[in-house]
């Protein structure tokens, strides 16, 4: 289970153990966009939401991990992470202020 809160105290998105999820608030309407082209899957490992802007990672089951508005070191982070063929696993993104972020990834 996992839990993401964004940039106001009711934006949150629960992914549960079985993958189905909620989210409540304002979600980045890329984000949106993607849960509605996926059909509302309930296939997910995670979500992480930004706290200062609109940046948002999202992880399915299947492997593939989509992600938007994080800033240039984070893209740059993440695609670098995900290019290494299986040898680098992305286990979670977390946004902190001003660009920061955690990125937690297993090589």
């Amino acid at each position: 289970m996992s839990v993401a809160f964004g940039k106001l105290l009711d934006d949150w998105f629960v992914v549960r153990s079985d993958g189905s999820w909620e989210a409540n608030g304002s979600l980045s309407q890329g984000l949106e966009d993607l849960l509605k082209n996926r059909k509302g899957r309930g296939d997910l490992l995670w979500v992480a939401l930004g706290v200062s802007s609109d940046e948002w990672c999202l992880a399915a089951r299947n492997g593939r991990i989509w992600w938007e508005g994080v800033s240039n070191e984070a893209d740059e982070a993440l695609a670098r992470v995900l290019a290494e063929d299986g040898e680098n696993e992305l286990k979670y993104i977390d946004f902190g202020a001003d660009d920061t972020f955690f990125l937690l990834h297993v090589n």
